[in-house]
């Protein structure tokens, strides 16, 4: 019987559904850079093995520094990473969510997430948007 989270969404098996997208995701993404794993490893302070993990679809769930490193690093939009990884839903904008409250509590209840990754990932999302924000006032 299907079981489903407070926000009335089915709950599926995170690792069946999230490593392979973020594996094939940051692949793609390092290949089209024409980045070697170790090149990305330096890029990121992340060991190759761990790359090599993540690209292989072997890594449980990165954390949100580790995203954070990742998406710096491959020069790509940090909220659509963490959307890939699973860490925050697929369709999320802030237009979801009434209030950041309400988008922790989902992190908490939905992802399981410690205190220190939620705010970890809050502080990513402020840092993305603000960044998003500098650049179109170029």
């Amino acid at each position: 019987m299907p079981r489903f989270d407070f926000m009335g969404t089915e709950e599926v098996d995170v690792a069946t559904t999230e490593a392979r997208p973020l594996a094939d995701f940051v692949r793609e993404l390092r290949e089209a850079r024409k980045l070697s794993q170790a090149d990305l490893a330096r890029a990121t302070g992340l060991s190759r093995t761990y790359i090599k993990t993540i690209e292989d679809g072997q890594a449980k769930e990165p954390s949100a520094r580790t995203l954070g490193l990742l998406a710096r690093a491959l020069e790509t939009d940090l909220v659509e990473l963490m959307s890939v990884s699973g860490a925050v839903p697929d369709d999320y904008h802030r237009a979801r969510f009434e209030s950041d409250r309400d988008l922790t509590m989902y992190l908490r209840r939905r992802r399981n997430l410690s205190e220190q990754s939620v705010t970890t990932i809050m502080r990513l999302i402020r840092l993305s948007e603000l960044e998003t924000e500098r650049a179109s006032l170029d």
